[in-house]
């Protein structure tokens, strides 16, 4: 996606997610540390953990998209569809389809889309994350505020087998 600022130094927009270290970790595992998104981010560097907002659902790196997700509060309302193989992900609030970063998560050819869920603490801690593989873009729905995407789990077989990604399909609800 054309015309968007130079990554800051330092930032995941300027460094490469080590892809080989999450496909050894295995979709439908814990990532290892605490349940932030800085464990994820760690574990993914090459190096020094990259700046990043811990705010944001989505973050960037040079050569791939991480997506996070909460399943399992009242304030989610992420759902898994067709026994885990599709799901729902929102926006941030201020993201459009206009947003250099929503451009690049629809567009073609883009980067790997890796997914990250973990289950949201029940009046405790949240989980850990799960590594939930690689997505593929099926449909947004234009015009809704958080803007609405559904994704497809390309890694939806090896899930099928893993009991933390059972917990949070459960935790999450499923549609029909």
């Amino acid at each position: 996606v054309g015309g968007r600022d130079e990554p800051a130094p330092g930032s995941s927009r300027d460094a490469k997610a080590n892809l080989g270290a999450l496909a050894e970790l295995g979709v439908g595992n814990d990532v290892p540390g605490p349940p932030t998104k800085a464990s994820v981010m760690e574990f993914a560097a090459h190096g020094p953990c990259p700046k990043f907002s811990k705010y944001s659902g989505s973050i960037e790196w040079r050569n791939a998209i991480f997506l996070f997700v909460n399943v399992g509060g009242s304030d989610y309302t992420n759902l898994f569809f067709d026994g885990g193989a599709r799901m729902s992900w929102y926006a941030g609030g201020r993201q459009t389809e206009e947003s250099p970063i929503i451009q690049r998560l629809l567009s073609k050819g883009c980067s790997p889309r890796l997914l990250f869920c973990r289950q949201q603490g029940q009046g405790g801690p949240p989980s850990a994350y799960v590594f939930c593989g690689q997505l593929e873009y099926v449909r947004h729905y234009p015009g809704t505020m958080p803007l609405e995407v559904e994704w497809r789990l390309m890694d939806a077989d090896k899930l099928a087998g893993s009991e933390r990604f059972i917990e949070l399909m459960d935790s999450a609800g499923q549609a029909t």
